[in-house]
Formats: structure tokens, sequence, C-alpha cells
């Protein structure tokens, strides 16, 4: 049972990653890097809708005033900088605990 829920979880995860990243390419492709040159987003439907809140909350993708969006590249660095500064105590505490699980414990 928790294999299948671990499983259902992380497609979830990579499905929302790879939402994260479509909405990211779609925005630098229309050159939308500030918001002179702002595109608007009109297609967006479920999980890629609910992303593009969750990415603008984080002030990833800013909205101007006429509804077209932009990818705040100051904003997304950042993002992927409190990411990083999360994960990497994470897999710091896997390392040292396999270490003492395996390798300090090996006959």
């Amino acid at each position: 049972m928790a294999h299948i829920l671990s499983a259902i979880l992380m497609v979830i995860a990579a499905a929302m990653r790879g939402t994260d990243r479509k909405l990211v390419r779609r925005l630098r492709a229309a050159g939308a890097t500030a918001p002179a040159g702002a595109t608007p987003l009109p297609d967006l439907h479920g999980l890629a809708s609910w992303r593009l809140e969750r990415l603008m909350g984080w002030g990833v993708i800013r909205r101007v005033e006429d509804g077209r969006y932009f990818l705040d590249e100051a904003g997304f660095r950042n993002r992927r900088k409190k990411i990083l500064l999360r994960v990497l105590p994470a897999i710091g505490l896997v390392l040292v605990l396999y270490y003492f699980l395996v390798v300090w414990q090996a006959p």
C-alpha cells in the first residue's frame, strides 16, 4: 500500500514539475521575460492553471494589468535557490544515515 501511494505521489510531483517547465519554456519562447514582452496564456486548464497561480504566488511569473504574463527571471532564480536550500540538507541527511546504517556497521 505504501509503495502504491509513494508511486502515485511521485507521478503527481513529476506532472507538476513538468507543467512548471512547460510554462517557463512557453514564456521564454515568446520573449515574455519583462513586462513589455508579456504574453497572454489563454488556453490553460486544470493542472496548468493551478501551477500558474502557484508560480505567480512565488514571484516566478507575473501578470500585467491587461491579463498578460511574463517570466520574472530573478524570481525564477530565487525560487530555485529556495528549493536547493531545502533539498540539499535532506540529501545530506540521507547520506549520513546511509553511512551509519550500511558503511559504519559493516563487519
